[in-house]
């Protein structure tokens, strides 16, 4: 059963990174105008913070993963069927965007040998850094896309939980505190970074504990711990402290953006997906339809979001510019050129992001991602007859690169 609560933290998440993202390209248009000096990124506040987003994608993936696995007993046969099902989730899309990027690039820079900065460029070839970048490897700068990161991140967690799938689902929870243990020492000795470049620094990032954070949500719902007011505590305290950690919380630095977000961000995060999913599980539901269906269509926003919005960023001056030479006001074409004096520019440009977004999200889902969902889950159907009912997912979301 699809959680319609969880479904709307998922479109919160997306949200938080396409407002945190708008308010960079803001940033990008006021110092590309060095005239304006009189107004500054009207999405500042909270927005700065709003990488977080990535961090509830996280608790929320690791949640998910439990909860659609609960009635599994971990043979290998579901193993397969686990993994299948997320390789197909994540992949087709990923790939989609990762291709616009690339073509970006190409058009934009005028060939593959400019995808990179020069820093980049001694780091790794541009034929390896495509190579990982489609097959979602660590590796020591961002992929071609950049929001990828958070994909690495997204295989490397399945691919550890199909492990502790084949153990008998008594020893999920210990095997949890082990994974959780490995992590945090590693990490702790100094064997990981912001950007993970291998397979050990990827494993001992804490990042990890986010998932596994929202895992024991998922075991506490699985095993319907839900009576009582607990449900509401802990969506009115986890709510709480992640609104408070979003405005109080300082611009992110190194500290932030390794244990400092896992900190700050994942336990509030926790209590509530689990405080919803609980009081959906008794009847309770509290998530607007609005929500709900952003979050079906969370990681198609996620991926487009970044290259959608820089494309209205460069579009709307060139607009502007066609106006005003078509006998449009110049004080009223400057409405369309961010980066100008006031806050109007800005309040366009942040409004034509989001609705943007949300439009080629929906067009994505509607034409190519749903699709693709029923034409994998028949082939699902096909290779795993035995296991049919032991593994249904729900669409994985997507995440958020800072």
């Amino acid at each position: 059963m699809k959680l319609q609560s969880v479904q709307m933290l998922r479109g919160i998440a997306a949200l938080l990174v396409v407002f945190f993202h708008t308010l960079s390209i803001e940033t990008l248009a006021l110092a590309d105008n060095p005239n304006n000096v009189d107004s500054g990124a009207l999405m500042a506040g909270i927005w700065r913070n709003g990488y977080a987003g990535v961090d509830l994608f996280f608790v929320i993936s690791g949640f998910i993963m439990v909860y659609v696995t609960s009635a599994g007993r971990g043979a290998g046969a579901s193993i397969a069927e686990f993994l299948y099902a997320r390789i197909t989730r994540i992949y087709p899309i990923w790939w989609l965007f990762a291709t616009a990027m690339a073509l970006y690039f190409v058009i934009t820079y005028g060939g593959p040998s400019r995808f990179f900065s020069d820093k980049h460029d001694h780091i790794m070839s541009t034929e390896w850094h495509l190579i990982a970048s489609y097959l979602l490897l660590p590796q020591p700068t961002h992929p071609v896309l950049g929001l990828g990161w958070t994909l690495v991140h997204e295989m490397h967690f399945y691919f550890i939980f199909a492990i502790l799938l084949a153990l008998p689902r008594r020893w999920l929870p210990p095997a949890l505190m082990v994974w959780a243990g490995a992590v945090s020492a590693g990490a702790l000795a100094g064997m990981t970074s912001i950007i993970p470049g291998n397979m050990a620094e990827l494993f001992f990032s804490p990042l990890s504990l986010e998932f596994i954070l929202g895992a024991f949500a998922g075991l506490a719902i699985s095993r319907r711990w839900t009576s009582g007011a607990l449900p509401w505590i802990a969506l009115g305290l986890g709510a709480a402290i992640f609104v408070a950690a979003l405005a109080l919380t300082p611009k992110p630095e190194t500290f932030m953006l390794i244990w400092g977000r896992v900190l700050v961000f994942g336990p509030p995060g926790a209590l509530m997906i689990y405080g919803l999913a609980a009081l959906e599980q008794r009847g309770i539901v509290l998530a607007p339809r609005a929500l709900s269906s952003l979050g079906d269509w969370s990681y198609a926003l996620y991926l487009n979001h970044f290259l959608t919005i820089s494309l209205v960023r460069r579009i709307l001056p060139v607009g502007a510019d066609y106006l005003q030479a078509w006998g449009l006001p110049p004080h009223l074409a400057d409405l369309l050129r961010p980066g100008s004096a006031g806050i109007w520019d800005n309040l366009i440009l942040e409004i034509l992001c989001a609705i943007a977004s949300i439009i080629v999200a929906w067009l994505t889902y509607r034409l190519f991602e749903r699709p693709l969902i029923g034409f994998f889950n028949g082939w699902r159907r096909r290779l795993f007859r035995e296991n049919e009912d032991r593994f249904r997912p729900a669409p994985v979301y997507a995440t958020a690169a800072p």
